[in-house]
């Protein structure tokens, strides 16, 4: 390093030295607001409603996880990875999205996707959906198709 600041008049290494920190600040900064809109949230057996509001009993014990994240292409995507579900089954998957904690109709209803699980009870798939107007928050259910009580959800997130 000082043979190169020896060789190199001082306002070139100055400008290099701030052009360098520029992109590691840019770089950092938009690493920073992607990941922050990336919310990793959990999936467990409590149940809920088409607002998100805990139905009793809740059952916390984790059974894989969800990425929910809205897009600058007015979409939001979640990420569903299942663990430990029932053995070569099929869910269906809502996302539902709310407005301050109020569902949109006809967002709980709708079915989105679906999830294949394998002999282990493992599976994962990525949902997709327009960004509705006015929405502000979202969460994951996911029903067995063959019995509406083995289910899953994720708490909501915010966005």
């Amino acid at each position: 390093m000082k043979t190169f600041l020896g060789r190199k008049p001082a306002h070139l290494v100055s400008a290099l030295v701030i052009a360098a920190a520029a992109c590691i600040t840019v770089t950092g900064i938009g690493a920073q607001s992607a990941q922050a809109r990336d919310q990793k949230v959990t999936l467990t057996r409590t149940n809920r409603d088409c607002n998100g509001d805990i139905v009793p009993p809740s059952l916390p014990t984790p059974f894989g996880f969800a990425i929910i994240h809205p897009t600058g292409s007015s979409k939001l995507i979640a990420n569903v990875v299942l663990q430990g579900g029932t053995a070569n089954a099929t869910y269906n998957i809502r996302l539902i999205q709310t407005q301050n904690g109020a569902a949109i109709v006809p967002e709980c209803t709708e079915i989105d996707a679906t999830l294949t699980t394998d002999a282990a009870g493992n599976g994962s798939t990525n949902v997709q959906e327009a960004l509705l107007s006015g929405a502000n928050d979202a969460f994951v259910v996911l029903n067995n198709q063959a019995n509406l009580f083995d289910f899953f959800t994720t708490e909501e997130v915010f966005f």
